[in-house]
């Protein structure tokens, strides 16, 4: 039997490795030189985004705490992963490969399983989205102003049934995350979502849906009386 050449090992790692948990692609670092490098890519290109290449700005782990480069999760851009059946099924998506995909706004967001969505938007000329005459328009919002709650109330905004496009400027958390975060580890409570830079009062910073999993799950220990 003939042996693969490091270069054809590496080649096919850049297709396989990605898709791996982290369990499974320390087993693959295990098994050659040529893997064990490829492993090493993979883990370095993850540690440096959680968001996959699927943000305008990537979002680096930091971890101060322990040898854990990064925390291992699904990833998706929009307010609802509609995973098949075989994705779902196996969790597996791909992160830290060699190639990028650019990312998109989060616009139109997908529908639910098929049903259209009941709620009518604003039929606004250009650029006049979000003003007075918008039935997108937050009132609620509008009325705090720049006073001691302003921007910390309901954002409302321009969605699906809106005849506007993902230019439109009354569609700011459809736009991905456009201020620089990272994942910092903490040696109490864990990784947790930080702002890399200043934030302006009721600025808009992301979109969060996470999926709770029982304990177990997540691999951490009950909690002792």
């Amino acid at each position: 039997m003939n042996q693969a050449t490091p270069a054809a090992v590496t080649e096919s790692a850049e297709l396989v490795l990605p898709l791996l948990p982290p369990r499974d692609l320390a087993a693959a670092a295990s098994a050659c030189r040529a893997l064990r490098a490829a492993a090493a890519a993979v883990t370095t290109r993850r540690a440096a985004d959680a968001a996959r290449g699927l943000e305008p700005l990537p979002i680096p782990f930091h971890n101060r705490v322990d040898s854990k480069p990064y925390a291992y999760f699904l990833y998706t851009p929009f307010s609802l992963a509609r995973l098949s059946p075989s994705a779902s099924s196996s969790g597996a998506q791909p992160w830290g490969g060699a190639w990028a995909r650019p990312p998109v706004p989060t616009w139109p967001r997908p529908s639910l399983d098929g049903f259209t969505s009941a709620v009518c938007g604003c039929a606004c000329e250009a650029g006049e989205c979000g003003g007075p005459r918008c039935a997108c328009a937050d009132a609620e919002a509008d009325a705090a102003g720049s006073g001691p709650e302003g921007g910390m109330g309901s954002l409302g905004e321009c969605g699906d049934g809106c005849a506007c496009g993902p230019s439109c400027g009354n569609r700011r958390t459809q736009r991905g995350v456009a201020v620089r975060l990272r994942v910092v580890r903490h040696l109490q409570k864990g990784w947790g979502l930080h702002a890399a830079e200043a934030l302006d009062r009721g600025q808009f910073v992301c979109e969060y849906a996470g999926k709770a999993e029982p304990r177990p799950l997540l691999g951490f220990s009950a909690p002792k009386s």
